[in-house]
């Protein structure tokens, strides 16, 4: 097995750019480690696995119970701004849909990720005996290697040694996109985008480096720039709004607003990933082991790819799992109706998280625009609802009525066409979710994505804020 690509060591250097309560990682590393136990014993062997499997189901609940502390936990002051608190419901909830999969609903098909070698992968090889005359190698370090049905990728057997299967763990624990710390492999469930994944500077770790500094400078600025219209501004939002954004009178507004919470949302996770992955290859890891968190949104050529490859594969893996549960009992239906009624719940569970996230957020502190802010907010905030809720309707409409209509054009006029329908989609439908996320406050004085601003410095003087 090749060395690891992605020390522990990069994670644990950008904790200090984060703004967790330190008192609330205990509840995490509880949560953590329990859901790693989980994940080691479905390597063990299968003799003991239906004893294994009530294991698993046992620890969920206290390893629940651990996510929710750390996301939502009321014995410690929480006087953080709400963007962080945000990040701790996010993450709780993703380790409570981790456990979920691994430890209930796999117990229904028996699906263990597996590790796949990439395509790039050149390394000498063996023959070992296999079943039924298949043909069979090994790749060097005692793992079997199967062909797949498209070569020359291979799948990885099970690690049946203690110390690969930690391996294992680590990589499947820390990696929820379906990359991993081993340059020369990623898991069987990565999309296409991550399997194939070779940077614009290759392999070279300094060009890579500059590269993600260049960009996350950019990035930085533009940021600011958005922070600062935005601050400018303020005076637009109705604080006191259920619906901040769609009872402006301007429809040019609504959608420049629509606009800046997108641009914005995506700089919230570009920004740290860059740092992160910058971090990383410095420390070791192999470049190709780090694609990009989102893949070009704004210039998605139809809704389809927009949700399909442009956006954040973050949920993913859960929601795929996840809906696959619900229509367990329909799996014998039709391929076509199995793939649209996924769709349906996987932006229903997309929606339901969102709420959970928004609507469990600390009370809104009283301010001059706001004296009386609200004490809290429904869990059906019709924003988040109607954004997530028509996307799948969004969906239909350009696959059975805009590309049949454009069906005998170009290649060109069809992507023009299905772009413009995404944009119009994606702006009017995000009136909504804009709504939902400044009327939840994250526009406020307290919440401040950049500490210093260069622009801002540079018209009046104002260097940090």
């Amino acid at each position: 097995m090749t060395r690891p690509d992605r020390p522990l060591s990069a994670y644990l250097a950008i904790l200090g750019l984060l703004k967790i309560p330190p008192v609330a990682c205990i509840s995490s590393t509880l949560g953590i480690f329990i859901l790693a136990v989980c994940i080691y014993t479905t390597l063990l062997p299968l003799r003991y696995q239906r004893t294994l499997r009530y294991l698993r189901m046992l620890l969920s609940l206290p390893g629940a119970y651990c996510f929710i502390d750390f996301g939502w936990s009321t014995w410690y002051e929480r006087t953080h701004n709400r963007s962080t608190f945000l990040a701790l419901g996010t993450v709780a909830c993703y380790g409570m849909m981790r456990l979920l999969e691994t430890c209930w609903i796999r117990e229904l098909d028996g699906d263990t990720p597996k590790w796949k070698l990439k395509s790039t992968y050149r390394a000498p090889v063996k023959r070992v005996e296999s079943p039924k005359g298949q043909t069979s190698k090994g790749n060097g370090d005692g793992d079997e290697v199967r062909h797949t049905v498209s070569p020359p990728q291979f799948i990885l057997a099970l690690p049946t040694r203690p110390w690969k299967r930690v391996l294992y763990t680590l990589d499947l624990l820390t990696n929820i996109r379906g990359s991993s710390w081993f340059a020369d492999r990623t898991w069987d469930f990565a999309p296409a985008y991550v399997s194939t994944f070779m940077p614009p500077t290759g392999t070279s770790r300094i060009l890579f480096i500059r590269s993600q500094i260049m960009s996350i400078a950019a990035q930085y600025l533009v940021m600011d720039v958005l922070d600062t219209l935005i601050r400018s501004q303020d005076q637009l939002w109705s604080k006191a709004s259920a619906r901040p954004v769609t009872t402006f009178r301007s429809v040019p507004l609504q959608l420049a607003a629509s606009l800046a919470v997108c641009t914005t949302t995506i700089l919230y996770l570009t920004i740290p990933y860059a740092t992160l992955s910058a971090t990383a290859v410095a420390m070791g890891s192999s470049p190709t082991s780090w694609p990009p968190i989102v893949s070009n949104p704004l210039s998605s050529h139809s809704l389809a790819h927009f949700w399909g490859r442009g956006w954040h594969h973050i949920f993913r893996r859960v929601f795929n799992r996840i809906s696959m549960a619900i229509l367990w009992p329909f799996r014998s239906s039709s391929a076509s109706y199995i793939t649209t009624a996924r769709k349906v719940i996987i932006f229903f569970l997309s929606a339901t998280l969102h709420l959970v996230l928004l609507t469990t957020l600390q009370p809104r502190p009283p301010s001059p625009d706001n004296p009386n802010p609200r004490s809290h907010r429904s869990m059906f905030e019709p924003g988040t609802i109607k954004f997530f809720l028509s996307q799948p309707l969004g969906l239909y409409i350009e696959s059975s009525i805009i590309l049949p209509l454009v069906r005998n054009g170009s290649q060109r006029v069809q992507m023009n066409v299905c772009r413009v329908f995404a944009w119009c989609w994606l702006l009017w439908t995000g009136r909504w979710w804009a709504d939902a996320w400044i009327g939840g406050g994250m526009y406020d004085e307290t919440e401040r994505p950049i500490v210093w601003s260069p622009l801002r410095g540079l018209m009046w003087g104002t260097w940090i804020i």
